[in-house]
């Protein structure tokens, strides 16, 4: 989600001036052209616009490149057009006048003759002090009784993002720290090498453990226990697809596959958020293995491998902040959507017909993950060491986040390739089919 702090106008000095102002809200540019409209034409007096428009952005978080800097700026400039056009069909006098800013926040404020200077930059700064820009393409209307009126935007960087747009609106969501929703190593939780391993040797003891304790005792069920969670990961995993779908389809769409893929610009704060998300999923999924070892089912070497690889793998990617993350995060996700549904509905009996496709996808996935991978790696290594090599150009990320991924994505494809044909070839006579980590039937050696 992009946050606009603007820096258009200094606060004037020794001003002290009382206003009384109302903020009103009227959604995305097309919606406000109207309302915008009404209020000015009930001037008695020329109204007289003063607009900012971008020309530069001092901040790589706000503008990451001129394909952004110029969608922003036409739209500002299309607004201001249709602004003009529509008080002249009022038979409104309406002129205009273009500032360069330095922020993706454009401002227009309407004033007439009589207005003071200090008057005016004192509603500006108190307008901007009081009001948070905060969501995507959004208008507020500032206005006070007596004096100028202030109609601004925010323009974003991408696409609107509803669903990230309603959930902050609308979900009882609590306020947290900084370092909550932004990855700080050794602030963030499970942020610094020593609390990852010592938790996943954690994870390897307490499942082992378990097993041994196990050993002369009664299988638990865990039904219940074991639909929440599975419907948690299963529903959570779709939520979290979405978001991220709907904060890179749209960078995808406007600069094509090897900006989405590799440029710097496409690690915003929201994907950082989302990928932090998705890295704590991964020690909810922790306790799959708990379920199966109080179950007493096999603890399979890909089970608990693939398990505490992955969060491995992904407190890695977010330390080297590989652009190319998203991909592969999201293939995942789409999978355990569906994975875990699977878990909670043979849980409760059902029979699902379409199991053996799940294998089928997992790998399919590793598939388009290393081609992607492995091209972004390329792409870094050609553009960083060997330059008279062809390339697109370079990839965002650290070398060893990079090496690290096509690793270990490689070997979960030679092991869910073993699997399958372990797992769904007809067992030879004489061995008995037993179930894997994942519930899933295969063959004894």
């Amino acid at each position: 989600m992009l946050t606009i702090r603007p820096h258009i106008i200094g606060r004037p000095n020794e001003v002290d001036v009382e206003v009384e102002m109302e903020v009103h809200e009227l959604g995305d540019i097309q919606k406000a052209l109207a309302p915008i409209t009404e209020l000015l034409s009930n001037s008695d007096h020329p109204v007289r616009l003063n607009c900012t428009v971008p020309t530069w952005c001092p901040s790589f978080d706000y503008c990451s490149d001129l394909h952004d800097l110029h969608d922003i700026r036409s739209r500002a400039l299309l607004f201001i057009h249709d602004l003009i056009k529509s008080l002249h069909a009022r038979g409104v006098s309406a002129t205009y006048r273009l500032t360069p800013s330095s922020t993706p926040l454009c401002l227009i404020t309407a004033s007439t003759p009589g207005d003071s200077r200090e008057r005016y930059q004192t509603c500006i700064h108190e307008a901007l002090n009081r009001t948070q820009l905060n969501g995507r393409e959004k208008v507020l209307l500032v206005r006070h009784d007596d004096g100028p009126v202030f109609p601004w935007f925010a323009l974003p960087l991408f696409a609107m993002a509803p669903l990230a747009d309603f959930l902050l609106q609308y979900a009882p969501l609590p306020s947290v720290p900084y370092y909550l929703t932004h990855y700080v190593p050794g602030a963030t939780p499970l942020s610094t090498w020593p609390v990852v391993v010592s938790t996943l040797v954690g994870y390897l003891a307490a499942i082992f453990g378990i097993r041994e304790i196990m050993k002369g005792r009664q299988p638990l069920k865990l039904t219940f226990l074991f639909q929440v969670h599975n419907v948690i990961l299963s529903a959570g995993s779709a939520i979290l697809l979405a978001l991220m779908l709907e904060e890179m389809l749209p960078a995808l769409w406007r600069h094509g596959p090897f900006y989405a893929l590799c440029n710097r610009a496409v690690w915003t704060p929201s994907m950082e958020f989302y990928y932090m998300i998705n890295y704590s999923f991964k020690y909810l999924e922790l306790l799959d293995t708990i379920f199966l070892a109080l179950k007493k089912k096999p603890l399979a070497f890909l089970h608990v491998f693939h398990h505490s690889a992955t969060a491995l793998l992904c407190f890695s990617q977010l330390n080297g902040k590989t652009s190319i993350s998203w991909v592969v995060i999201c293939l995942n996700l789409a999978v355990h959507v569906l994975m875990y549904y699977y878990y909670y509905a043979t849980a409760g009996g059902a029979k699902i017909w379409w199991k053996k496709y799940l294998t089928t996808m997992q790998i399919v996935q590793f598939i388009i993950d290393l081609f992607v991978v492995y091209f972004g790696t390329y792409s870094y290594f050609a553009f960083t060491y060997w330059p008279s090599i062809p390339t697109y150009g370079t990839c965002a990320g650290t070398e060893t986040a990079a090496l690290f991924g096509c690793g270990l994505l490689t070997s979960y494809l030679f092991l869910f390739i073993n699997f399958y044909v372990q797992t769904y070839k007809k067992p030879a006579r004489g061995k008995k089919p037993v179930m894997n980590g994942n519930g899933v039937a295969h063959k004894t050696e």
